[in-house]
């Protein structure tokens, strides 16, 4: 190729609204398509590298993967974030933009505190012994915001004794973790609650990414079994 077909073909031929719609929707939960896009140009690199730190999923938080999420540049750009133990105050206080939040481990009170204060979450997954306690009514109040909230490991008895279901009134989406086969008629602990789905699942990491995507993932499920159980009681409801 010449020297002016080289140019050429580095011209856009689409508006760059348009190109970056494009791009971006290839992107869009593909990794390797992602960090393929951010050696096309450095127009491309701007628009594409959000994506990258968009949803992060670690198994194990190093020292790298901290300093990354500490970074203003890059925690601006986090939406999505699931892991173990960590550093959790300062990377909460640090990506204040986070909208989807799953802690697989057993985090003190203080934790569930700088979680509950980040001002755009919506779904928030964490270990059931949160749960043993009362919560503060500062929880309580941060919890009812939240449109998603899911339990990670069985619950204990004391979880639902407390009290802390019945006051949760605008929670639209709850669900329990389970690691085995799913089967949407494991019981729900007998909580008389139509909001209240136990769902078991194979890969809880796996449909953790496709659902922080927009994918159909056991939120889609458990909402199904919901709104099934809301029709049945408006059917069985005495005129």
């Amino acid at each position: 190729m010449s020297g002016s077909e080289s140019v050429q073909a580095a011209v856009p031929l689409l508006p760059p609204e348009l190109e970056r719609l494009i791009l971006e929707d290839a992107a869009w939960g593909d990794r390797p398509t992602t960090v393929n896009l951010l050696r096309v140009a450095r127009r491309v690199h701007v628009w594409i590298e959000p994506l990258l730190h968009r949803v992060l999923l670690y198994d194990a938080l190093n020292a790298e993967c901290i300093a990354r999420l500490l970074n203003p540049k890059y925690a601006s750009w986090v939406r999505c974030i699931a892991s173990n133990d960590g550093p959790w105050s300062a990377i909460l206080a640090s990506c204040t933009n986070i909208t989807d939040l799953a802690i697989w481990t057993n985090p003190s009170r203080y934790t569930l505190s700088d979680a509950l204060s980040l001002r755009h979450l919506q779904r928030l997954t964490v270990h059931g012994a949160n749960f043993e306690r009362p919560l503060e009514e500062a929880h309580l109040h941060a919890l009812d915001r939240l449109t998603h909230l899911e339990i990670f490991a069985a619950a204990p008895s004391e979880m639902m004794s407390t009290g802390t279901f019945e006051a949760l009134s605008s929670l639209t989406h709850f669900s329990m973790i389970m690691m085995t086969i799913w089967d949407p008629l494991v019981p729900a602990h007998d909580i008389d609650d139509w909001r209240f789905v136990t769902i078991q699942l194979p890969d809880f990491k796996a449909d953790w990414i496709t659902g922080a995507w927009g994918g159909e993932d056991y939120w889609t499920r458990a909402e199904d079994i919901a709104q099934e159980r809301k029709s049945l009681r408006v059917m069985e409801a005495p005129p």
